[in-house]
């Protein structure tokens, strides 16, 4: 009986103190609905943030509903302390469990911030932020007692639903706005959906201040494996304040890092996010820009990162006309605590190219470039260098064939940036070399000629160094071999250079017997400024290249007669081309002049032949006498080696006989 009436007494005791509890906590929700309540603890908070802050702190009103676990503050603004608007919020609401926080948990099933302003300063590196205060008052100050629980519960937040609407941020001379940000978290993971973000900055540069606007029209995430991301209306526009690179320079591409106006879409499946990990592949992106040129149908490949390294597979890259595909790149981030610099390598490129593609980018001479190429190559670079190795450029019907390997360095230097390439074999087939130039819309001169060499082939290098292009190497043809050595020198718009050749039929070119095999060395200076022919051309007219060539023909042929050693000398003014011939005997000068108004009709050109009788001046009689000193010295060196070598097989018989006696005596012995 006794245990039934404690456990009678017990149960209404139990059933009182549960009246009780939720009599308090019915009283206390609605002494916190009042508004005069409210004003209290919103007048206590306030006034705790501004001493804890040291500056002002205000909040128009706020509202607490328990029974809805909704706190919301209406108008709150922060002053730094200098007494300048650093914090503006119309409107923060956040929906959490009460209960939770007993246990040092936090679950917020909703935080919505509606009109945020935020002004926040760092005037230098050495100087403090703004902003710094608020972070220094809130940090938790280091324990010295020793005996404190190390195993103290931490307090773990948990945010079902945020909300942001109209934010307006700016960071010293950067400005962003977002339009609306929403992010949902369910038991498939996150999702999110972000409208109209726009950030404004100025960067610094080596030609100065640079304006540049990042935009991004919207951004939807889908929670699932793998995670869905889309990105539409990404935005990046620059402007450095300057005239276009190429404004006053028709030849040059419109690309340039001062004026871009570029927008993109791209969507993502993302596999895995960590701390230091991304897991993820692109399955399709595009990127334009109307003025620059670029012109990005579609760009795919798988991601993986991890501690600053990015794994590339499955590569795709698709312009209007132009493919390329490899199956792995590497990319080793730059990084300055790990003594790391940036580094890359890929596996082999392989595409079709039609360099159409990018003449608005990068040259507008290849505007017209329709001729498709197969590409193969392989590319690495460290810091500022790049490699291409095992070059391989054809076309289908491989009539055209390169094979080269080539490097890039100084990126980061402008005027010392050199592009050296070396061409270890390259031939062109029947007509492909007119198709190659009939690509470019430029005067076409000497195409008959071009025609005549037939297959050709060509091994040797060429190198940019700043505005200057130089060639070397040997070209083969049909009609002959060539080595060669020249620059276009785009500062003085020269072509300067040298060229030497053994045998080679220049009658095949011209379509004439008169000239046999030739072989000579030259140097020749071609002008090739487009100002200084158009005003030649207004003057004398002609068609004929303008500049000069002089050196010397070793031996040829015209008609009958057969020569050697002739100095010869070109002079044109591309109305008339005005040659001279000659050559120095011992008695007797042979020369002749030339003027050729047309490559195409060498066989109407005027020949006028000189002779004339000299006497030997001292300096060629003594030069005679020294050629003729030096013939008798070669040839008495040559008869003491004859008879010193004649000596040395005598007495190289003679030992040998010796040796044999030698050894017959032994025999018999």
């Amino acid at each position: 009986m006794k245990v039934k009436k404690l456990l009678k007494v017990g149960g209404i005791t139990v059933a009182c103190l549960l009246g009780l509890f939720v009599v308090v906590a019915v009283a206390l929700a609605i002494l916190l609905n009042q508004p005069s309540v409210q004003n209290k603890v919103l007048h206590y908070a306030v006034g705790y943030l501004s001493d804890k802050l040291q500056t002002r702190v205000q909040v128009d009103s706020v509202a607490v509903e328990v029974l809805n676990q909704r706190v919301s503050l209406y108008g709150l603004d922060v002053d730094d302390r200098e007494s300048r608007p650093m914090l503006a919020v119309d409107t923060l609401s956040v929906d959490l469990d009460f209960w939770k926080l007993l246990s040092k948990r936090v679950e917020v099933a909703e935080i919505a911030v509606y009109g945020l302003y935020a002004h926040l300063l760092k005037p230098s590196p050495d100087e403090p932020a703004n902003y710094q205060f608020v972070i220094d008052a809130f940090r938790k100050e280091p324990s010295d007692d020793t005996s404190a629980d190390t195993n103290e519960q931490k307090v773990t937040f948990d945010v079902e639903d945020l909300t942001l609407r109209r934010i307006h941020v700016t960071y010293n001379d950067a400005d962003c706005t977002l339009s609306q940000l929403t992010v949902h978290k369910s038991h498939k993971g996150y999702s999110a959906n972000l409208n109209s973000l726009q950030t404004a900055y100025t960067s610094t540069t080596k030609k100065g201040p640079r304006l540049n606007r990042v935009g991004l029209g919207q951004l939807t995430l889908k929670p699932g494996h793998p995670m869905q991301l889309s990105i539409a209306g990404l935005h990046y526009f620059t402007d450095n304040g300057l005239p276009r690179k190429n404004e006053l320079k028709p030849k040059r591409g419109y690309f340039d890092t001062g004026h871009l106006d570029v927008t993109a879409q791209m969507d993502w499946e993302v596999f895995q996010v960590g701390r230091d990990s991304i897991r993820a592949t692109l399955t399709h992106a595009t990127a334009t820009d109307s003025v620059t040129g670029i012109d990005l149908r579609d760009l795919r490949f798988a991601l993986l990162y991890h501690q600053k390294q990015l794994h590339f597979t499955d590569i795709f890259l698709q312009q209007r006309t132009t493919t390329l595909r490899l199956d792995s790149a590497w990319v080793q981030l730059a990084d300055s605590a790990a003594d790391n610099v940036l580094q890359y390598s890929t596996s082999p490129i392989t595409g079709h190219v039609v360099l159409q593609d990018i003449s608005r980018l990068f040259s507008p001479a290849l505007g017209h470039f329709v001729l498709p190429l197969q590409l193969t190559t392989e590319m690495s670079g460290q810091g500022n260098g790049m490699t291409f190795r095992n070059v391989r450029v054809s076309t289908p019907d491989q009539r055209l064939n390169i094979h080269a390997n080539g490097h890039i360095d100084h990126l980061d230097k402008g005027r010392e940036l050199v592009v050296s390439f070396h061409v270890d074999r390259m031939t062109a087939k029947g007509r492909v070399a007119q198709d190659v130039i009939n690509q470019f819309k430029v005067k076409k001169l000497m195409m008959k000629q071009l025609d005549a060499l037939g297959t050709i082939g060509y091994t040797g290098d060429f190198s940019v160094v700043w505005r200057k292009q130089q060639f070397s190497g040997t070209l083969t043809s049909q009609q002959g071999s060539l080595h060669f050595n020249f620059a276009l020198d785009a500062n003085t718009h020269y072509l300067t250079g040298s060229a030497r050749t053994v045998g080679f039929r220049l009658a095949q070119l011209f379509n004439t017997q008169a000239i046999g095999p030739i072989s000579f060395d030259t140097n020749f200076k071609i002008d090739i400024s487009k100002e200084r022919t158009a005003q030649m051309r207004r003057r004398v007219g002609g068609k004929l290249p303008i500049g000069e060539v002089a050196g010397i023909v070793n031996e040829c042929s015209y008609k009958r007669f057969n020569l050697r050693n002739l100095n010869f000398s070109i002079v044109s003014d591309g109305s008339e081309a005005v040659g001279t011939v000659d050559q120095q005997r011992r008695y007797l000068d042979l020369s002749l002049n030339f003027v050729l108004t047309s490559t195409d009709s060498i066989r109407k050109m005027k020949v006028r032949p000189h002779l004339q009788l000299h006497k030997s001046t001292d300096a060629e009689k003594q030069a005679r006498a020294e050629r003729k000193q030096q013939r008798r010295d070669e040839k008495e060196q040559r008869r003491q080696e004859r008879a010193e070598q004649k000596e040395q097989r005598r007495q190289e018989r003679a030992e040998r006989k010796a040796a044999r006696r030698a050894e017959k005596q032994g025999d018999k012995e």
